[in-house]
């Protein structure tokens, strides 16, 4: 783990994670609840789609009907946010990368003021995994100078991305780390 003298100067983007990092639950799965309630139809047709693994098809269905979900009732990490806006006030880029709508991660940051100098989300793809990686090298290659990141997650969903990281954090569980011997720099 680094100390916290040595972590100043070593990245330039500070990455991270919506569903279960940033936010205690998963904003998709709450959005879909709300939906039940709001869209009977349109839950019953993302349940087919699920069923027939057409993940496309509910990406756009959820960022269609994204507005309905109640950010201001997420449940925020705190200790996390705390140092993400540490890292920004120290001039560290803040990303916000998630698997979730893309709409539902512009949602989170405009509720936070607009906090993030990028959004990455899925659209016409999910952002987990590789794909995930893929897209913040897709970001990375279109600024200048240093662009070492720590990334920040909380899943196996997210053993892609750290192994494509300079910089390691984890919120959350420890087996993760025992289980894929990925050697965290910071946990939360």
């Amino acid at each position: 783990m680094l100390s916290s003298e040595i972590m100043h100067n070593v990245w330039n983007y500070v990455i991270v994670d919506l569903d279960g990092t940033l936010i205690r639950e998963n904003a998709s799965f709450k959005l879909f609840k709300k939906l039940l309630l709001k869209k009977p139809l349109v839950s019953c047709l993302i349940m087919v789609n699920y069923f027939f693994k057409l993940k496309v098809r509910n990406m756009a269905l959820l960022n269609k009907y994204a507005y309905l979900l109640d950010v201001p009732s997420l449940t925020f990490n705190d200790k996390l946010f705390s140092f993400l806006m540490k890292e920004k006030n120290r001039g560290v880029r803040v990303v916000l990368a998630t698997g979730s709508p893309v709409k539902i991660g512009n949602m989170v940051d405009l509720h936070l003021g607009n906090f993030f100098d990028k959004v990455i989300g899925s659209i016409d793809k999910t952002l987990i995994s590789t794909n995930k990686l893929l897209a913040i090298r897709e970001y990375l290659s279109h600024v200048s100078g240093e662009r070492k990141f720590l990334y920040i997650g909380d899943s196996v969903q997210d053993l892609a991305v750290w192994s494509g990281a300079d910089f390691k954090a984890l919120v959350g569980d420890l087996r993760i780390a025992k289980e894929y011997g990925v050697n965290f720099d910071i946990i939360f």
